[in-house]
């Protein structure tokens, strides 16, 4: 059996609620893709995102209100 590929999604935060949610159409692509999806919380801390990185194939940042700048990371 191949390893399917760890996928980390970013969850949103209803701020209503104060509950992290992701959209299921995220977890069922990535699995109907072959990969393995990983619901990840967005906390503000460098230990907690590192821990949460090792082992990760890859990242998916779903659309929300507020966009990354690319800026950030040198593209344009």
């Amino acid at each position: 059996m191949a390893k399917r590929p760890k996928i980390a999604v970013t969850t949103r935060l209803e701020l209503a609620t104060n509950r992290f949610y992701l959209a299921r159409d995220y977890t069922e692509a990535i699995a109907a893709f072959g990969g393995t999806p990983l619901m990840i919380s967005l906390i503000p801390d460098v230990d907690y995102i590192a821990s949460v990185m090792e082992g990760v194939d890859g990242v998916l940042l779903p659309g929300s209100d507020s966009d990354v700048d690319p800026l950030l990371y040198g593209q344009e």
